[in-house]
């Protein structure tokens, strides 16, 4: 039997952004073939632990009808409390943690009830958090399997990953991806290709512009950017969950990274006094706990190592951490039930685009930025790195968003050719950009957005550069959206 090898829309990347782009493609009566070189579909929403869409602004996309989907199935959590079809999740109990009553403020190492509202208000500090999407906990298994169910039509390639490519003046004419397992190549044809890798490997292999690290001020005229280049990048997580015992147990550490971290603990303690500072989320109906440690290794440390390699590390200090957990901060009635297999990596390689998104974009919001009439996707997260330190500032950025701020099309559109659209926290962001927008649900928004705008291209044939923007913000009620942000601010001025 043959085997297609030529399709409408190649994705490499089966994440958060691929994920929503191939769903989207194949409702729009596209052929469509992901390459994922993860054993399942979500990425970091799935196999890096990441299980929740959190809250954030978006329009009505994918996610919302994940959401409901896994929570009509049973596999999500929460109650329907809010009106526009919003859930909202369970977030960890900090008293189960030993810690009582105590504020933040007295154990500062948890941040599950940061704030009066708890942790999932901690991401809507600005004036419109009653409208902004609300923390959604999910089981990640049933995510990958509500995504490869909607993906039944489309060719999808898991334990996959891209091998090379070719180009031939402004378009892609080809890819060649891997079996991880077996090693056997293919060469894939398409009319479109997105690159929602991640880590832009297909945008690097065809030789498009990038970038890794902090750019200087006058780069971008950003404020809270270095005065010259820094090698500094978002910090990487090793999420792991724990369940709850009734009786009191200390969980003996492997013997192969026993004493493999320790050394990073200390340091991390006497940095900040407290060590490692993690979110608590608490699964649905299981009673399982998932510890997100911000962060367990520096970004430029992890592009330093192989992956493998980095991983391992990441392992050991995840060990000292979990003994260090039970032993000093009262969680010696749970134990270690599961390390996800991939690490979730915040930021690395970055396009350099047709419009790169900056920190003037986020601060100005989506009424008063540039190319305001052509966003795309969303986000309401703070600017908000994560081990990351410049030596302009004494700690870690933390600059609230007053309101949302949008990302437009030309962001997703690399200046050499004129048949890739990327889509994916690799995307056109400066460094301060990327450490407000990476979260899932923007993620999936500007998978949707390439998705609609590859159908548009493929259909009037024209190149994706030249895809109906109008047409694209119609498919996702951007307008809808912006008009509810705007009826709902609390202070009518930034408008």
């Amino acid at each position: 039997m043959s085997v297609r090898t030529d399709f409408d829309v190649i994705i490499i990347g089966g994440g958060s952004a691929g994920s929503a782009a191939a769903c989207r493609a194949v409702e729009e009566g596209l052929s469509v073939c992901v390459a994922e070189r993860l054993p399942g579909m979500g990425g970091t929403a799935t196999y890096g632990g990441i299980n929740r869409f959190e809250q954030c602004a978006g329009t009505h996309g994918l996610h919302e009808q994940l959401a409901q989907e896994l929570y009509s199935e049973g596999s999500g959590g929460g109650t329907k409390e809010l009106p526009n079809s919003q859930i909202v999740g369970r977030y960890f109990d900090e008293n189960e943690t030993g810690a009582e009553h105590k504020p933040f403020a007295e154990c500062p190492w948890a941040l599950s009830s940061i704030g009066a509202h708890g942790y999932g208000m901690f991401f809507s500090r600005n004036d419109v958090h009653h409208v902004i999407w609300n923390p959604f906990a999910y089981l990640p298994e049933a995510l990958d399997a509500m995504l490869r169910k909607r993906l039944r039509r489309a060719v999808v390639l898991l334990n996959t990953e891209l091998a090379d490519c070719e180009t031939s003046g402004d378009r892609i004419t080809a890819v060649r991806v891997r079996n991880r397992a077996t090693g056997v190549t293919s060469r894939l044809t398409a009319k479109v290709y997105l690159d929602c890798s991640g880590d832009i490997v297909l945008s690097r292999a065809a030789g498009c512009a990038a970038a890794c690290g902090s750019e200087p001020e006058r780069q971008y005229g950003e404020s809270l950017a270095p005065d010259e280049y820094e090698n500094t990048v978002n910090g990487c997580t090793l999420v792991f969950n724990v369940e709850s015992l009734r009786e009191r147990h200390i969980d003996e550490v492997p013997s192969e990274f026993r004493g493999t971290g320790n050394r990073w603990l200390r340091d991390t303690i006497a940095a900040n006094g407290v060590g490692p500072v993690s979110c608590f989320t608490r699964y649905p109906h299981q009673g399982d706990i998932n510890i997100n440690m911000l962060p367990t290794m520096e970004g430029a440390e992890y592009l330093s190592y192989p992956p493998d390699e980095a991983y391992r590390v990441c392992l050991g200090r995840v060990w000292a951490y979990w003994h260090f957990l039970q032993t000093e901060r009262g969680l010696d009635h749970m134990r270690m039930k599961h390390v996800f297999p991939i690490v979730g990596v915040r930021e690395s390689y970055r396009l350099v685009g047709e419009y790169v998104l900056t920190q003037t974009d986020c601060q100005a919001g989506l009424f008063r930025q540039p190319r305001a009439d052509s966003l795309i996707a969303y986000g309401a997260h703070s600017l908000d790195t994560h081990g990351a330190r410049s030596k302009k500032h004494a700690g870690q950025i933390d600059t609230v968003m007053k309101i949302p701020y949008g990302v437009p099309y030309a962001f997703l559109q690399p200046k050499e050719y004129t048949n890739l659209l990327v889509a994916c926290r690799g995307a056109s962001f400066s460094h301060l950009a990327a450490s407000a927008t990476r979260l899932i649900v923007t993620m999936s928004q500007l998978g949707e957005a390439a998705a609609y705008a590859s159908a548009d291209a493929i259909r009037r044939g024209v190149s994706v550069k030249e895809a109906n923007v109008t047409y694209i913000r119609e498919k996702l009620r951007a307008e809808e959206y912006e008009a509810r942000i705007a009826r709902n601010l609390v202070k009518a001025e930034h408008v």
